[in-house]
C-alpha cells in the first residue's frame, strides 16, 4: 500500500491536482489503517490457534499468545506509518521521511528497548515485552511525526 499510495499521490502531484494528491494521501492511510485494525482483530481472536499450529506446550502457547497482543498493536501502528511515509515519497518529501522514521527507530525504539528490556531503569526489565513495547512506541512516534509532516506538506 505504501509503493501505491507513491504512485498515486505522486501522479496527481505531478500534474499540480494538489487536493487530490491529499485527499488521496488520507485514502490511502485510512483504507490501510482499516486492514492493519482487520488484521489486528483476527489476530486477537485467533491468536491462541495461530500459535498452537506451531506449538502444543502450554507454555510456550500463553507466552507467545501474549506476545502477539504486541503483533496485534504492532500491526495497526505500521499500517498507520507505512502509507504515511509513502504519501511522503508521492510528495517527493523523502529526506524528511528518512530523518523522521530513523529518528522513530534509532533514537527512540532502539534505546527504549535496551532500556526495558535489559535494565531496571525505568521497570524491571521486560525482556522481549520490552523490545516490542518500544516497537510500538517508535512506530507511534514515527507514524505521528510522519503524518504531522504529511498535514504540513499536503496545506502548502
Amino acid at each position: 500500500m505504501s509503493i501505491a499510495a507513491t504512485i498515486y499521490v505522486g501522479a496527481f502531484v505531478g500534474a499540480r491536482r494538489l487536493s487530490k494528491a491529499r485527499s488521496g494521501g488520507l485514502t490511502s492511510i485510512f483504507l490501510t489503517l482499516s486492514t492493519g485494525v482487520t488484521v489486528a482483530l483476527i489476530i486477537f481472536l485467533y491468536r491462541f490457534e495461530m500459535v498452537g499450529l506451531y506449538t502444543t506446550d502450554p507454555e510456550v502457547i500463553l507466552m507467545a499468545s501474549q506476545l502477539m497482543l504486541f503483533a496485534m498493536l504492532f500491526q495497526i501502528l505500521d499500517a498507520f506509518a507505512g502509507p504515511t511515509q509513502g504519501v511522503l515519497r508521492g510528495y517527493k518529501d523523502v529526506n524528511a521521511a528518512l530523518y523522521l522514521s530513523a529518528l522513530a527507530y534509532w533514537a527512540i525504539a532502539i534505546p527504549f528497548g535496551y532500556i526495558l528490556g535489559l535494565t531496571d531503569i525505568i521497570v524491571p526489565a521486560m525482556g522481549v515485552t520490552g523490545f516490542w513495547l518500544a516497537l510500538g512506541i517508535g512506530l507511534a512516534v514515527g507514524g505521528s511525526l510522519l503524518f504531522m509532516r504529511f498535514l504540513r506538506i499536503s496545506h502548502q
